[in-house]
């Protein structure tokens, strides 16, 4: 089978749509994930339904299928180019472990995990910000998750911050229960195709 890794990276950057391995349930599912060019802000989006179900694929043929045929497509002109050169076998360009948001304590120390976290509420913010659910945008700037992930860079990345603000354990129970509660919020709006 011939290796299509480098062609089909340059044709993801060319029109910014990405295949991405989702981790959800403890099954691996995929979907697509790309920038929408049309919008003012150039706003990160994903594969919806017309009730704006969030859309998980056994495999990337079948979301590759999906798009094919869906008629609310943002931005289509660059999803008929990135179809249009894409070759197949196509690997995911980075995965996202939606699972991380229903643990039940996070360990502060694990720069690694918190990253893959951050990765994950990322994701489900893009999502949020795309059905315009204000209850979740507004969450996801204001306290617990904006101060948590503040007082995590201070402490491990943001060099230069003579006192990082605390990680009290109220903050990080706080975190937790918002992160369940986004997690359940996330399941009633996934569609597993």
């Amino acid at each position: 089978m011939e290796d299509y890794t480098e062609h089909n990276e340059e044709v993801c950057e060319q029109y910014q749509r990405y295949v991405v391995e989702m981790l959800y349930q403890d099954m691996e599912y995929c979907t697509i994930w790309g920038v929408d060019k049309t919008s003012f802000n150039e706003e990160d989006k994903m594969l919806i339904d017309e009730q704006g179900h969030f859309l998980l694929f056994l495999t990337v043929e079948d979301a590759i299928a999906y798009v094919q045929q869906w008629d609310q497509a943002f931005d289509k002109s660059n999803w008929d180019g990135w179809l249009a050169a894409i070759k197949l076998p196509i690997e995911p360009d980075t995965v996202v472990d939606l699972d991380l948001l229903n643990a039940t304590a996070i360990d502060v120390e694990n720069v690694a995990l918190f990253d893959h976290t951050v990765t994950a509420k990322n994701f489900a913010s893009d999502y949020c910000y795309q059905i315009e659910d204000e209850s979740w945008t507004d969450a996801f700037s204001g306290y617990p998750l904006m101060n948590f992930f503040d007082a995590f860079m201070d402490r491990h990345f943001w060099s230069g911050v003579a006192q990082p603000e605390p990680i009290t354990e109220q903050l990080l129970a706080d975190v937790v229960q918002q992160h369940r509660k986004l997690y359940a919020f996330l399941q009633s709006k996934i569609r597993l195709c």
